[in-house]
């Protein structure tokens, strides 16, 4: 980012209470724990008044969460209409099969429409794109798994803990195609939020891999 001349900062929410006036979009990869509710309304407030969120967030079991409230998800669920489900994707394209495949994308959003390669996202979980809250808001499912092979969202979690533990689509799963990537966009305040079931695809060591970058 700092390459094409945007400036890059840590923000810490509570200590400054809002957020800089300049800020172009602020950032949430990979949280350990949960943002304060205190945090989520100051990020409300930022996107209401035509500020732009990216939201990584990964399977509950990478992070610290536990069983405590994720009032950021809650917001994304209630304002937005995009759902972080409580699952990480099992993958039959790839040859590690917790390694979700970007493989579909959205031809009609500036985001994805000039996007050709793969893209992996490694312990991802799934999004829901559900019903637009209000007439305000548009709705975009951005990347999508591979409608020809079978990946489902696993809400058993024991594979991720025991490394030779068997995994099958189940009622209680979630099947594919499924939403890695989705975004949202107010047309009234012009307010924008792009959320990711997945953080590590980002980092040094994915950055390089396929269509990641």
């Amino acid at each position: 980012l700092q390459n094409k001349n945007y400036t890059v900062k840590t923000l810490n929410l509570l200590a400054e209470n809002s957020v800089p006036a300049d800020a172009r979009t602020v950032i949430i990869a990979g949280p350990v724990k949960p943002l304060s509710p205190a945090e989520v309304g100051i990020l409300n407030q930022y996107v209401q008044q035509g500020g732009s969120l990216i939201i990584m967030e990964d399977p509950i079991p990478l992070t610290d969460f536990g069983d405590a409230p994720d009032p950021l998800a809650e917001s994304l669920s209630q304002a937005w209409g995009i759902r972080l489900r409580n699952d990480f994707v099992v993958d039959t394209a790839s040859t590690t099969i917790q390694n979700a495949i970007g493989a579909t994308y959205n031809p009609t959003h500036p985001i994805t429409n000039a996007m050709t390669l793969v893209t992996i996202f490694p312990l991802a979980r799934s999004i829901e794109v559900s019903a637009q809250p209000t007439e305000s808001i548009t709705l975009t499912s951005l990347v999508e798994t591979d409608p020809n092979s079978q990946a489902w969202g696993e809400t058993d979690f024991t594979p991720l803990e025991q490394a030779n533990a068997s995994v099958s689509l189940d009622p209680a799963d979630t099947p594919g195609p499924l939403t890695l990537v989705a975004a949202g966009e107010n047309t009234t305040n012009m307010g924008r939020v792009v959320v990711f079931g997945n953080s590590v695809f980002a980092t040094d060591e994915g950055f390089d891999a396929f269509g990641n970058g």
